[in-house]
């Protein structure tokens, strides 16, 4: 699968004129041992589109109000809850929402505890021919909400296998991926590990401010206990001013 003008200038410092190709992690092949992924059952199949909102996290368990969360950026564990066994497609997507002031914003490297997933398709965003940002993916309707909290396909058939572009045969296994700004990922995997995974930003202070979310696959009663005597994590909590104070001398893009 041959990278096209647009995903060739991904990146806006390497011009054509510098002979640089840049290739979606999703054009990268397998080596031949690795198994496809899994198939998508007509109807035993998840399709999650998700960004990872912000807000920082205050009770364990203080579900997010989807209503008030679209309004604004709120306190409040964002968890998906999968049954075992399932096929579970995640549509993750970065929109930058603020078309001809440029990029603002930054690539999330996204990491997903308990699984390898399959990288089966990277979406960019427009590009000029120097590979400066002219504007979003136009795959992702974000409608009205310009921190696009509630985006889904603007192809309304669109789903599972029926995706243009996604590398079924022989897509590569990661445990975290690129989002690109303005551009969209999309991975597979089985629910085969019961338990509550973690899924965030591997930038420090991205999941400090709440980019991150929860999968909870499978019931209690199938996850695996810990050992006894086992060490456990204690309330964490910052005020601001200790927010402030620990990250200073930290770099905001």
């Amino acid at each position: 699968m041959a990278p096209t003008a647009k995903e060739r200038s991904i990146l806006r410092y390497f011009p054509p004129s510098k002979n640089i190709d840049c290739i979606p992690i999703s054009h990268v092949k397998a080596a031949s041992s690795q198994p496809p992924p899994p198939a998508i059952p007509n109807v035993a199949a998840i399709q999650v589109t998700t960004t990872l909102p912000g807000g920082q996290y205050e009770d364990y368990m203080t579900v997010c109000n989807e209503a008030e969360c679209s309004e604004r950026h709120c306190s409040c564990t964002h968890f998906i809850e999968i049954k075992t066994g399932k096929v579970v497609q995640i549509t993750l997507y970065n929109m930058v929402q603020y078309p001809g002031e440029g990029i603002r914003g930054t690539p999330h490297p996204v990491h997903i505890h308990g699984h390898h997933f399959y990288v089966l398709k990277t979406g960019y965003a427009q590009y000029d021919a120097n590979g400066l940002y002219t504007g979003d993916n136009e795959d992702i309707d974000c409608g009205e909400d310009e921190r696009c909290n509630s985006g889904k396909w603007r192809n309304c058939s669109w789903g599972g296998d029926n995706i243009p572009g996604l590398n079924l045969v022989n897509p590569p296994m990661k445990d975290t991926v690129i989002v690109p700004v303005g551009g969209y990922v999309v991975i597979r995997y089985v629910a085969d590990n019961p338990g509550w995974w973690f899924v965030h930003c591997h930038i420090e202070i991205h999941q400090v401010e709440g980019m991150a979310l929860m999968i909870k696959e499978g019931d209690e009663s199938e996850m695996k206990k810990p050992p006894k005597n086992f060490r456990t994590c204690g309330h964490f909590t910052w005020s601001a001013e200790e927010f402030n104070e620990n990250m200073c001398g930290y770099y905001y893009y």
